[in-house]
């Protein structure tokens, strides 16, 4: 759960507990024999309030400190981490992309409201527009492939997870290709669904969504004909 779903419930139950003592106050007055307040409604309402929200809010504050430390201890203890990258941006992306499928502090890469799945957040257009200008400056062709869970679609008789990484796929490549990427270095668009996890051990974890894009190593594509 994330810290801001967290943050709305202590809020609700501290709004919860600023109800019910001034009513219980109020209620202490007609109770009362000579009709007096013990103490004044607001002032109850708030004392009740705030130890309710402030304990909430410290518990809030640690889990988000030292969450992420947690989830990637766990990630690391996995029979998967042997095969991670030893260091570079591609270990960091999978650890961070644990991290927050774990917390619930990030965005996922596809909106599930938009489009069947399939459609990219827009944080995640932005990305692949940013991957794009590295790709055109290369020679080497490029194959997307999209990958999933093994939880089912669910609501959609007859679209499986690999309908579902193939769409992605090509949601990937068409937003590629409108950023600048020419439609000939595409060299192949896959969905896998479910049959390459990321973590082998827990099909089912949300870490193993993801999209590949890989750069084929191959010599240079030369017109026919051509001869050095």
């Amino acid at each position: 759960m994330s810290p801001a779903i967290l943050l709305l419930l202590a809020l609700g139950l501290g709004l919860a507990g600023w109800l019910a003592a001034r009513a219980r106050a109020w209620a202490f007055r007609r109770d009362s024999a000579d009709g007096r307040l013990p103490s004044l409604p607001v002032y109850h309402a708030w004392y009740v309030a705030l130890w309710v929200i402030l304990p909430m809010v410290a518990f809030i504050a640690l889990w988000s400190a030292i969450a992420p430390g947690l989830v990637t201890q766990q990630v690391l203890a996995s029979p998967a981490a042997a095969e991670l990258p030893a260091f570079g941006f591609q270990r960091q992306t999978i650890l961070n992309e644990a991290r927050a499928v774990a917390t619930g502090a990030a965005s996922a890469v596809f909106n599930p409201q938009a489009s069947g799945l399939v459609e990219p957040y827009e944080r995640t257009r932005e990305l692949l527009g940013e991957v794009a200008e590295i790709l055109v400056r290369l020679p080497n062709r490029v194959a997307i492939s999209g990958h999933t869970d093994a939880n089912p679609v669910a609501g959609r008789p007859g679209y499986s997870n690999w309908e579902l990484t193939a769409d992605r796929a090509n949601a990937t490549r068409r937003i590629l290709e409108s950023s600048g990427l020419s439609n000939d270095r595409i060299y192949q668009v896959v969905g896998k669904a479910d049959s390459e996890p990321l973590f082998p051990e827990d099909p089912y974890m949300a870490a193993n969504r993801r999209l590949s894009i890989l750069l084929l190593r191959e010599a240079p594509v030369t017109p026919p004909g051509f001869s050095p």
